[in-house]
C-alpha cells in the first residue's frame, strides 16, 4: 500500500510539472512573438515621443511638449499633439 502511495504521488508530481512547463513554454512563446512583432500600435507608439520642453512666449504663459517623431522623452501616440496651448491651459 505504501509503494502504491509513493508511485501515485510521483505520477501526480510528474503530471503537475508537465502542465507547468507547457504553460511556461506557451507563455514564453507568446512573449517572444509579441516582442518580435514590428507592426501595429506598439511600433507606432515607439515611433513618436514627447519633445524637450518648449517655452511659451511671454511671462507666465507656461511651457509645453510636442509629440514628434523620434522625440527624446516618453512615448506618445499622435504626432503634433501638445501637452497644452500657450497661455490657455499650461
Amino acid at each position: 500500500m505504501f509503494a502504491f502511495a509513493v508511485v501515485a504521488a510521483g505520477f501526480g508530481g510528474i503530471k503537475a510539472y508537465d502542465a507547468y512547463s507547457v504553460k511556461e513554454s506557451t507563455l514564453m512563446s507568446e512573449n517572444i512573438e509579441a516582442l518580435s512583432d514590428d507592426g501595429g500600435d506598439a511600433a507606432a507608439m515607439t515611433k513618436y515621443a514627447w519633445s524637450q520642453i518648449h517655452d511659451c512666449p511671454g511671462v507666465g504663459t507656461g511651457d509645453y511638449r510636442a509629440c514628434e517623431e523620434n522625440g527624446p522623452c516618453n512615448p506618445c501616440y499622435t504626432p503634433g499633439d501638445k501637452t497644452c496651448e500657450c497661455g490657455k491651459n499650461c
